[in-house]
């Protein structure tokens, strides 16, 4: 028996891997904030998936996902980082509030639910999976903020792989471009809101589906590093090999 716990489980590409695990006759566990999306989740992928309410930026919520999965599994394989908002605005503009929120979900968030999670990964010989983005390597006017959180946790997760180099837990470090989500629909509170436009270029867009199995195919050899879509890895090797020629192309054609 494999178990996977995925944080953001009930939507965009936090649903989708949860669904592909599922498949794959995983027991997965989604959390998030939203019971109803994490129940359409299970109505999607059936008796595999198990539903659980938590906020990761509450210790005692991560605290309770982790004995429950004790509790009923005894075991854990895979977490899934993936609780995540995108914070917009002009740097100039930009709260400390705002800063303060954007972290602490997408980065202390992450990084506490590596912590409870650790203990269990240790004795099943398991896997930490990251969820960055391209924006950790390619910025965007407006993406100050969200950028530098994923910078931070691809920073957090290439330290975790040293320190985890001479254990049986590897540590994966996705980076998305742009993935169908409802990262375009959380407001600047991290609150879901329908109403709002998802400015990302449709064009560039990938079905989550799509991605969640690429990114699978990824976690299962267990991979170091892992950029999804196309554009994504365009983007990643201009800012590693060329930034002053992703700047100039940036600044013409993008701003």
């Amino acid at each position: 028996m494999t178990v996977v716990w995925i944080t953001g489980g009930g939507s965009g590409i936090g649903r989708a891997l949860a669904l592909a695990y599922a498949q794959s006759s995983c027991e997965v566990v989604v959390s998030g904030r939203r019971m109803e999306a994490l129940l359409e989740t299970q109505r999607l992928g059936g008796a595999n998936i198990h539903p659980l309410r938590c906020d990761v930026t509450k210790n005692n919520d991560l605290q309770q996902a982790i004995e429950w999965i004790e509790e009923n599994f005894r075991r854990l394989d895979v977490v899934i980082a993936n609780a995540g908002y995108a914070q917009s605005g002009l740097l100039e503009n930009l709260s400390m509030a705002n800063w303060k929120r954007q972290m602490e979900v997408n980065l202390f968030g992450l990084v506490a639910t590596v912590q409870y999670s650790l203990p269990l990964l240790e004795q099943s010989g398991g896997q930490v999976v990251l969820m960055s983005s391209v924006m950790a390597y390619v910025r965007f006017p407006k993406s100050g903020a969200y950028a530098a959180s994923k910078a931070a946790v691809t920073a957090f997760g290439e330290t975790l792989q040293l320190e985890l180099h001479h254990s049986a837990v590897d540590c994966t470090i996705v980076h998305p471009g742009f993935i169908e989500s409802e990262i375009g629909q959380i407001d600047a509170n991290g609150q879901y809101n329908p109403t709002l436009k998802d400015k990302r270029p449709s064009k560039l867009m990938w079905k989550a589906d799509d991605a969640a199995n690429v990114m699978k195919r990824a976690i299962d050899k267990r991979k170091s590093h892992v950029t999804i879509t196309g554009h994504g890895k365009i983007g990643e090797w201009f800012a590693r090999h060329a930034p002053r020629l992703l700047l100039w192309i940036q600044s013409r054609f993008m701003v």
